[in-house]
Formats: structure tokens, sequence, C-alpha cells
């Protein structure tokens, strides 16, 4: 039997984001190497997963899976999910609508206790999911999520991730933690529903506020070196000292719907006994949380709410059209704001440009800095009473603090900026060093906080349920419910794997017939056959169970009696490829009949099927893309480029060929798009520079094809423009705009560079 050392016990950090959700799984023998050290998010494997959740027919969706339905405009996808939990009256639902006024409409109801339920279609019946269900089915994929991950740390017992998964649950000594991070703005009475959440599946585990895990981050990864740093500081600056050998730093986290502050007292201790310092992994400096804070109204999610709503009047008042809210125009709208206003962190002046967005023109709108900041003035006096407050609280003035470490990259905005530096007394003009100091955690500073604490590295308390426990009644109603559900999708993805088991053997079949040829007894009928059996299965899409069931037995009965030979010989083949599928969760089973599935593209099927599919898969990716989703953008290019490449370009006919280079062109365009959008984002920071390098291949690609391809010039410009490699970024955009003099795209983006250049020259 396989025994997991003690030494490398997994440990499990799970931060459910109001936005996005990151799993991050290591050991405690990681954590152990990482502490006072740094770096521990190289050592351990992390995931982001948007915090979505969509009731889909029969199964449920996580993450982009569920946000990527936007497009759809569904009511029964609910994005922003922890949004919902402090909801528990009409009025506050109104609120949230607006506040969420880019997401699909979902339809929910509040009792008179204060619970709120969302009002969803499944298995065709009207369900109404209480929010501990909702919350602890996504929890328990996180958690699922992040079980898998542990697999890399059990490769020394030569264990898979499921394996290992499967040896914890039957070994319940093998020791392990999990720690659930959530908002800094939950109230005791949402600590209830979340533990009733946790309940419903399955997964207890101790919770930390994200404003405590990240303070736990910030000490572990950077104490007691970061001591002495901020002393020198703090007399560079000319920060009043209240206390001899005692610093005082602030740590700011403006997030995507919260925006959260605590302030922190580091001294030198006078030995390893100091009370102060008795359950911390280091032992020289002592660290006290005057006050942490949390506002719950103030967010980047409301940033991009102002602009949006400013570029929707625009176009009402110009081009005479409504686009309503809650809707996928509405949506892409929202994700321009986001992207211009984190391109008003480095130039004066941005732009939204929105092809196809109305009915007889292409959409571009200017906002400068100014223009942004005058829009925003509202949520500044927000953020300045907040910090104000806050430092009040922590019974220092800002002129005491050394030092503001801010976390999140868009909150360079100018008007962000300057709000925190009048707050701690910072004058970038005197000369001095400057207070503000921004914190790169590549967005997953608070799970590897929880994954520190949760390896007993601790700087900070758990934060703890007092609510009476949820009645016995409620919480077997709510788990019973959540069983009903998944009793469905077990039954739905068992129907899914059937049909797709299907469809991949008659493929297999197809090929077979041919390579094998001496197995086969009578082709003519066995070709028959398979035709049959894959028109079949195309109509068998919505079929019950029960009919795939009688489709698939027909066929491989008539294999195993009129071919045997062949029969055997492919099932052979097939048993070391999907054997691993037996017995084991559906949805992994799914997992590894899609990926068989993903290698007919290798299969020698006709052009036409191949170019179809290459076809339906750059249409689909093209719009995740506008919506986006840049993962699953990326994903369905690769595979329509997967397509496209095993076609037969000898029997192919001209227009298939033109075909062929169209969507290849536009398939790596795309990829160069959201390589490049995702390169940009906090999350990315460890990756950054092989996405950049990859969106620049797939630019010369495109550009291999057509050398005169403007988009593709003005795309490879915006890549080189991220890598700060100027000269070539200008040399592109100009050759794009000597092609396409008049392109609005292409002036825009030559001035950006500009500014750009200037921007970096200065620091």
């Amino acid at each position: 039997m396989a025994v997991v050392g003690k030494g490398s016990d997994l440990v499990l950090g799970v931060e459910l984001g109001s936005q996005m959700s990151v799993v991050a799984t290591g050991t405690r023998d990681d954590a152990a190497r990482a502490v006072n050290e740094g770096g521990l998010g190289k050592l351990i494997a992390r995931r982001f997963v948007p915090t979505s959740i969509a009731y889909a027919g029969k199964v449920r969706l996580f993450g982009e899976e569920a946000e990527a339905r936007v497009n759809e405009e569904p009511r029964d996808t609910i994005m922003e999910l922890p949004l919902w939990i402090s909801v528990h009256t009409v009025d506050q639902v109104k609120a949230l609508e607006a506040r969420l006024s880019s997401c699909p409409a979902v339809e929910v109801g509040v009792l008179s206790n204060g619970e709120l339920l969302f009002h969803v279609d499944f298995d065709n019946q009207k369900l109404k999911i209480p929010v501990p269900v909702a919350v602890g089915a996504f929890v328990g994929r996180l958690y699922t999520t992040g079980m898998h991950q542990g697999g890399g740390c059990a490769k020394e017992q030569n264990l898979s991730g499921y394996d290992f998964l499967r040896h914890m649950q039957h070994h319940p000594r093998v020791p392990h933690t999990g720690v659930l991070v959530v908002p800094s703005s939950v109230t005791e009475k949402d600590l209830g529903i979340l533990t009733a959440a946790q309940g419903v599946a399955n997964v207890p585990s101790q919770m930390l506020s994200r404003m405590s895990a990240l303070i736990n981050w910030w000490c572990c990864e950077k104490l007691p070196a970061e001591y002495n740093s901020l002393m020198q500081l703090q007399r560079a600056t000319g920060a009043s000292v209240k206390e001899k050998g005692v610093v005082h730093v602030a740590l700011l986290d403006v997030g995507f719907s919260e925006i959260s502050m605590a302030v922190m007292e580091l001294r030198k201790t006078s030995s390893e006994q100091d009370t102060s310092v008795v359950r911390q992994p280091q032992k020289q400096v002592s660290v006290k949380v005057l006050w942490s804070a949390a506002a719950g109204d103030i967010g980047i999610l409301d940033a991009v709410n102002v602009l949006a709503k400013h570029v929707r009047h625009h176009i009402k008042e110009k081009f005479h059209e409504d686009v309503r809210t809650k809707t996928a125009r509405y949506w892409r709208i929202c994700q321009a704001c986001a992207t211009a206003i984190r391109a008003l962190c480095d130039v004066n002046h941005a732009s939204i440009d929105l092809k196809f967005l109305l009915k007889d023109t292409d959409f571009r709108f200017n906002i400068t800095r100014k223009h942004f900041g005058e829009l925003c003035a509202p949520l500044q006096a927000k953020l300045k009473t907040f910090m104000e407050e806050t430092l009040s609280k922590a019974g220092v003035t800002g002129a005491n603090v050394a030092a503001a470490d801010v976390l999140n990259s868009l909150a360079r905005t100018a008007w962000i900026h300057s709000t925190i530096a009048d707050a701690v007394h910072c004058d970038s003009r005197s000369g001095k060093p400057g207070k503000i100091r921004w914190v790169e955690d590549g967005g997953a500073g608070a799970v590897l906080g929880a994954v520190y604490w949760a390896a007993d590295k601790k700087y900070v308390d758990n934060l703890v349920d007092r609510n009476p426990p949820y009645p016995e009644d409620q919480l077997l109603r709510m788990t019973a419910l959540e069983t009903d559900i998944r009793k469905i999708e077990r039954g739905e993805l068992e129907r899914r794997f059937l049909l797709a088991h299907l469809e991949s053997y008659a493929f297999e079949m197809h090929r077979a017939a041919t390579t094998k040829d001496n197995l086969v007894r009578n082709a003519e009928q066995l070709t028959k056959v398979i035709k049959e059996t894959e028109t079949s299965a195309g109509a068998l899409q919505e079929a019950p169970l029960e009919k795939v069931k009688q489709a698939y037995e027909t066929f491989r009965s008539y294999l195993m009696n009129s071919e045997p030979r062949l029969f055997e010989a492919v099932e052979d083949e097939r048993a070391t490829r999907l054997g691993q599928a037996k017995g084991i969760d559906p949805r992994k089973a799914m997992d590894i009949v899609v990926r068989q599935l993903g290698q007919e593209s290798n299969s020698k099927l006709p052009n036409t099927i191949l170019l179809k599919r290459a076809k339906r898969d750059t249409e689909e990716a093209s719009e995740l893309l506008a919506g986006g989703q840049t993962d699953l953008a990326v994903y369905l290019a690769n595979q329509s480029l997967g397509y496209l490449s095993n076609m037969d370009t000898a029997t192919a006919r001209d227009t298939d060929r033109r075909a062929v280079t169209e969507l290849q062109l536009q398939n790596y365009l795309q990829l160069s798009k959201a390589q490049t959008k995702e390169a940009v984002e906090d999350r990315a920071i460890d990756y950054r520079s092989r996405l950049l390098t990859q969106a620049l291949d797939n630019c010369n690609r495109a550009l291999a094809i057509d050398s005169k391809n403007a988009d593709a010039l003005f795309q490879r410009s915006i890549t080189y423009m991220t890598l700060n490699d100027f000269s070539r970024a200008k040399a592109d955009v100009e050759a794009g705009l000597a092609i396409v003099p008049g392109s609005e795209a292409g002036r825009a983006l030559e001035a950006e560079i500009t500014q750009r250049q200037q921007s970096h020259t200065a620091l």
C-alpha cells in the first residue's frame, strides 16, 4: 500500500473570489522551504477559475464554461456568485442587480426569513436553489480541482492525482489540510451561510478573510528581512515616528468588488520567548495588526460600471441605439471598458473599440485619464473616507505610515493612486522616495497565504462562525437537493459519455476497416452499418439514455458476431486508451472521452467534416474572445487548427483550400490576441514572457499567410508594445497604416505607442 510521508502532507488553499477564484495545492515541505525566503508561488500548483455557475439543461457548468454562456444571455447562469451571499432583502437584490449590470439576469426570490433562492430551469423543471447549495457546489468543485492538482505532490509514491484523492478518501489517517479564503467584507451572518455551504458540499475547512490571508502571505514571504528595508524607507521618507524601533505599514487590496486595508505594526523582539512571536514562523520581528477593514461597495467593478454607463449614454445620444444592460452587447462594452482602464494606468489617452456592436457601424470611444477621474469622483470620495477611517481606528496617521503596499496593478489608475498618496502623506514632488509600493502577487497572494496557514505558518487567526447552526431539517433538505442534482448530472453525463463512445467507436471502426482490411469479413456490409451508426449517432443528441444504450449495444453486437477479428483488434487498442475511465467519476470519464474525440482530427476523416468542425470552432472562439473568455478561445482556436492541419490538401477543392487559409489566418490572429490579453493580467506574471513569445509566433504565422494583412501587423505591434519593444511596434503600426491609411485603430495605436515609450523612458 502506498503511503504518503508525513513530511509531504498535502495542503490546499482555496479562495472564493468575487470574480475569480483560485486553487493552490502544495505540501508542508513547500511551505517550510519558502517561509521567510519567499517564492512559494513557484513551488506549488495553482489554477484560476471564474466564480460562475450555470444550471445548463441537466448538468452544471463551472468557471469559464459557465461564464461563456453570457453570449446566450441565459437566466440560469449565476456570475460573481459570492456577492449574493450578503443579499437578504428585496432592496439588496435590486442594488446588486444594478451593480452586476453586465451579467446575465438571474431570477431570484427572497423568503420572509431572509433566505435567498435562485430560480433556475434544470432537467425540465423549475428549481429553487438556496445560496448555500449553489455556493457549496462551486466550493466543492474547487476542492476537487485542488485535490486533482495534488497528483503532483504524490509523484514519489507513483500515484496519479485521482488515485491520490481516492487513497486519501479510503485512508483518513493520511494528513491533509484545507483552508477556504472568503471576501474580506463578509458579515457574521454570511459566515453561517458559508458554513452551511461547506456542509452541503461535505468539505468542512477553516476560513480566512481575504485580507487576513494576504497579511499571512506578506509576512511569511517578506519577514524578517523586510523590517530593515522599512526602517530605511521610514528614515528616507521622513515618516513620523511614534516609537523608536517601530515601523507601520499599510496593506491595501484593491479588489474586483471590494477594497480592504490593514495597518500593521512591526518591531524587533527582545527574545524568541517573547509572547508576541510565540506562534510566528520567525521570531526576530513581531507583527501586530492594529486594524483591518473592508469596503464592500467600492471596487474595480464599480469603476467599470461608471465608464460603461457613460459609454452606453454616449451610444444612445450619438447613434440612437439603446444597449440594454444584462445583455451580451453590454457585457462586451464592460469588457472593453476594463481594458481601457488598464491602459489608462500607463497612458493619458485610451480608446474603446468594438466591432459589430452597433447596427450600421463599428464603435469607437476615446477617454482620457482626466475625464475618467472626473467620472469616478464619487468613488474617489468613498475611497478617501474609507482610508481615513481605517487609519484613525488603527490609531495612526498617514504621516506615521512608512509604506503603503498595494495589490492589483489596476490600482495604478491615476485617481486611485492620488487618493492613496494623499492618505499616507506621500509627496512624489519632494524628491524623496515614494511610500507607495506595488506588490506583485500574481493574483494569488491570498491563496498562497492560505497554503502557508494550512501548513501551520501563521500570523493571523481564522474566522470563527458564531452563528447558531442551520436547523437540521433545513440542512438535510439542502443536502437532499444537492444529492438529487448530482444524480441527474450523473445520468446525463453517462448518456453523453455513451453517445461520445458510440460516435468515437464508429469513427474508429471506419478507420480500422481501411487500415486493417485483412481482418474484415464483409467490407460492403461493414461500411453500410458504420454509415448507419454515424447517422443514428447524430440523431441521438437529445435522445434518452436507454435509446443511446440500445444503439450502442446493437452496433457492438453486430461487430462481435459479424466482424469478430476486427472487433477484438480495435477493443485491445481502446482498452489501453480508455481503460482508466472504468469505475471512476463520470466527469473524469467524460474528460477522457472528450480527449479521445479531440484526437479524431488525426483520423482520416473526410475534408468536408474537418472543414465544418474547424469553421464551427473558429466562430465560437471568436465569440468567446469578444466576451473575454481567453482560455476557452485558445482551446477552440487550437482545436480548429488541428482539424485544418489534417485535411487532405491533395484532394481538396480550390474553394476548400482558400477556406483553410482564411481560417488558419483567423485562428492565428485570435490566438495572438488572447495570449496578449492574458499576458497583461496580474495572474500571468510568472508566465508573461512565454505568453507574449507565443503571441508573436502566432502573429508571424498569420503574416506568413498574408504579409499585407493590416490586422496582423497591428496585433504584432500591440504585442511588441507590451514587450516594451517600441521600435518594432512603431515599424509594424506604420506598415499597417501604409496598407489602410484611414484606420482610426491604427492611428490610436500609433499614439499609444508614443505615450508608452515616453512613460517608459521617464522611469
